[in-house]
């Protein structure tokens, strides 16, 4: 049961996401663009790295459109999410693999924060993920929590390298 319940975790690590309300920016912080996830200086914690992860964001008027290709071959294989969110603090609906997902979506400063709660087999999971881009925009640093029920609080770091 146990290694399910991290399986679990590490597909939520990785695939879901997901802050305080404020309205939404004029800027998109540098996020668009296509990104690949760079395993070699990714903090996984203490789930099992992924393949492969592809991410797009794409700016649609007030909305920001992220979708991210997931592949674990040791976990089942191709997984996706997609959020098509107006970034005013409001909770929108993503698409996943899994059926829909809530996610409230806002800025802090330059961090697009996004929260998602995630029913399991194990209780409600909350992600809270920060994405910010470096100065010279070419990485993306997602900052990700996850709380998970009976196994506490797991932090995670995913770093993103920009492909176009």
């Amino acid at each position: 049961m146990k290694k399910y319940v991290l399986s679990v975790a590490a597909v939520l690590m990785i695939g879901s996401s997901i802050a305080p309300a404020v309205h939404a920016q004029d800027t998109d912080a540098g996020l668009v663009g296509s990104w690949t996830l760079s395993v070699e200086d990714s903090d996984f914690g203490p789930t099992p790295a992924p393949d492969s992860v592809f991410m797009t964001i794409e700016r649609a008027d007030d909305r920001l459109v992220m979708r991210r290709d997931l592949h674990f071959s040791r976990m089942g294989g191709f997984r996706f999410v997609t959020f098509d969110m107006p970034t005013d603090g409001g909770t929108y609906e993503a698409t996943t693999v899994d059926g829909p997902q809530d996610v409230t979506v806002s800025w802090d400063g330059a961090e697009l924060v996004m929260v998602t709660e995630v029913e399991a087999n194990i209780g409600t999971v909350e992600v809270i993920d920060r994405l910010t881009t470096n100065d010279d925009g070419r990485t993306l640093i997602l900052d990700r929590l996850l709380d998970v029920p009976g196994m506490g609080v797991m932090e995670s770091t995913l770093v993103f390298l920009r492909g176009d």
